[in-house]
């Protein structure tokens, strides 16, 4: 319920993961993106409905995903390119998704994260391929013999 995720591109992979992220309810979701509804995103994304094309993608899939449950508390657009990411952008979040970028930019934002120890998963598809990775900050657990 305290959980900060923050999604970094609003392609439809991402935007599937979050709501099943928020249909059963987490702290807050924040979307980072920087382009507009296309085409495109009108005809595979459930989020974003024909009248939304031209309008800012982010602010457009905040408005839709924070109908489906009122208990998350915050969901917030945030208008930025993924390219320009700094440290100061991720350590807020406790969880980060960053959802078909280039490889140049998934590079950066993991090492951000892994430098933070911030929990990520990198996401991309191809059409009907696809993969995910998942990645954790090192977390030992000692058990003490008494």
């Amino acid at each position: 319920m305290e959980t900060k995720i923050l999604l970094i591109g609003g392609d439809l992979p991402g935007v599937e993961t979050l709501k099943n992220l928020v249909l059963p309810g987490v702290g807050s979701i924040h979307i980072m993106d920087h382009k507009f509804v296309t085409k495109r995103d009108v005809g595979s994304n459930f989020f974003t409905p024909f009248e939304t094309q031209g309008k800012l993608r982010a602010k457009v899939l905040v408005q839709y995903l924070s109908e489906m449950n009122s208990d998350v508390k915050v969901f917030e657009a945030i208008i930025k390119d993924s390219s320009e990411i700094t440290k100061e952008d991720l350590t807020p979040f406790t969880f980060v998704i960053i959802n078909q970028q280039a490889a140049s930019v998934i590079e950066s934002i993991a090492k951000i994260c892994e430098e933070s120890n911030i929990q990520f998963i990198i996401q991309k598809n191809y059409g009907f391929f696809g993969y995910l990775r998942l990645f954790s900050p090192d977390h030992t657990i000692i058990e003490g013999k008494i």
